[in-house]
């Protein structure tokens, strides 16, 4: 175990609630917010909190693992990867509400549409429900 100042041991006290995505910090028996919101999908993303919480959750949902892509102003679909990969860009653009392309407004479930591309890195985005005919 660390110790702080090799004094007295160094415990962990940063816990996730998983129900809600927020972080908390454990003082004991009660637990203090931190950070609200810091690791949820969101459908619909106004800030880049939400854009970022959506990040940290991951490309598929919690429930079901379904997988998830990430649609702009303009329509164009954009993989996990490009966004994380251009998120200053996707940032600046969420922060001045411009209209640019990479300005992200919400998450989707690809259910069934197995021809779904990334319009900036142009692969494939998985499909939840793939079927082949």
């Amino acid at each position: 175990m660390r110790t702080r100042n090799n004094k007295t041991p160094f415990k962990p006290l940063w816990v996730m609630a998983l129900s809600s995505g927020d972080l908390v910090r454990r003082f004991g028996s009660p637990c203090v917010t931190v950070r609200e919101n810091y690791r949820k999908h969101h459908a619909a993303i106004k800030t880049t909190h939400d854009l970022r919480a959506t990040l940290r959750a991951g490309r598929y949902t919690s429930l079901g693992g379904y997988p998830l892509f990430f649609y702009t102003s303009d329509g164009a679909a954009l993989c996990f990867a490009c966004c994380a990969k251009e998120y200053r860009q996707v940032s600046t653009e969420i922060r001045e509400r411009s209209n640019c392309g990479f300005r992200v407004v919400g998450a989707e479930i690809n259910y069934e549409d197995k021809e779904l591309t990334c319009d900036h890195c142009s692969k494939a985005i998985e499909s939840a429900y793939e079927q082949d005919e």
